[in-house]
């Protein structure tokens, strides 16, 4: 069974994980000539006709526009790259004495399943759910302005770096063939998203912009990622936030949102970038009740209601959060057994 690396293997594969990591998120115009090279192979490889190639500036123009008439013949040329790519991992676990058979009957039953859901073992990725977070926050930004049309039929080009690099490792330390993928290792180094219909494939250009902090999308001003025609994705460290968070200076951020924000990772990051201690003062906090690192604060809601809050500190980021309790809890330990007997558990503590 393949279930280590050797030290040799181990150096290579820092190597590999340097390169594709490179590749994903990678800003520089698409290289077009060897892009639609790669689209015409992977077409091949599919046992399709070469399509017509039409260029575009992200991947929402791309999906605004794809036609209704195409979808099924859509889901037939991805899933068939797809099914390739699951033959080739079988067939290459084999050879490796590796049992991945555990990886492959949701390929079977889903085939729009992007590559980038393989999961292997003994192959770390510190950096991996980068491509889920871009992917995610990519499609939910689409949705967002209304488009949801095979949406999930998206080939994510450069944000299959996680498992295309991990085939690429494999075919170069194993000396195996892996041609069944070469098309689309090749799009991904060159170019974007693209949406392969039988006829025709819209293909979209690289962001323009993408900016990482910890491997995490983080711009604390502008767009974490932008594309060519203006299609953006806001970001605080990993999570997705709106414009006006971002591009608004934490002076002037008004500390009300996070009574009115409902995700508790997006709250975390608006009392970040304002400051808890900004938050407190503007919202004339009254700490009546301390417990290790937990406060709970009576917060001033502005329209003559108070509420308690429970503040908390996150160690292993070091920042805090701040969530709203039942209004009848006095102290620490009432607010701690509500959220626990709500379910509400904070996740965000170590």
């Amino acid at each position: 069974m393949l279930d280590k690396l050797t030290q040799s293997e181990t150096q290579k594969l820092k190597e590999y994980k340097a390169k594709w990591l490179e590749i994903g998120l990678c800003t520089k115009p698409a290289n077009r000539v060897e892009a639609e090279k790669g689209i015409e192979l992977a077409y091949k490889i599919a046992k399709l006709p070469k399509p017509k190639i039409v260029w575009t500036l992200s991947p929402l123009m791309a999906i605004s526009m794809e036609k209704e008439k195409d979808l099924e013949c859509h889901k037939v040329i991805k899933g068939s790259i797809l099914r390739k790519a699951i033959n080739s991992l079988e067939k290459y676990s084999k050879e490796l004495a590796y049992d991945m058979q555990w990886t492959l009957p949701k390929f079977f039953s889903a085939p729009e399943i992007p590559l980038s859901s393989f999961r292997v073992p003994w192959f770390p990725f510190e950096w991996a759910s980068i491509w889920d977070f871009i992917i995610s926050s990519l499609k939910i930004s689409i949705e967002e302005k209304g488009y949801t049309n095979a949406l999930q039929n998206f080939c994510y080009g450069q944000h299959e770096a996680r498992s295309l690099c991990y085939f690429d490792f494999i075919k170069d330390v194993y000396n195996l063939e892996i041609k069944e993928l070469e098309g689309l290792q090749l799009i991904a180094k060159n170019t974007g998203w693209f949406l392969p219909y039988q006829n025709t494939c819209y293909v979209s250009e690289r962001h323009n912009i993408c900016k990482v902090k910890n491997m995490k999308l983080h711009s604390t001003n502008s767009p974490a990622i932008q594309y060519p025609d203006g299609f953006s994705v806001y970001a605080l460290n990993g999570v997705r936030v709106s414009k006006e968070i971002v591009e608004t200076p934490a002076e002037k951020l008004d500390p009300h949102l996070i009574l009115t924000e409902k995700n508790a990772e997006v709250r975390r990051e608006i009392v970040r970038k304002i400051g808890i201690e900004r938050i407190c003062y503007k919202l004339n906090a009254k700490v009546i009740d301390k417990l290790d690192d937990y406060e709970l604060l009576l917060l001033d809601l502005g329209d003559n209601r108070k509420r308690p809050y429970l503040k908390m500190r996150n160690p292993s980021i070091h920042t805090y959060h701040l969530e709203g309790v039942r209004p009848t809890c006095k102290t620490v330990l009432e607010a701690l057994k509500w959220r626990n007997d709500s379910g509400i558990v904070p996740q965000i503590l170590t």
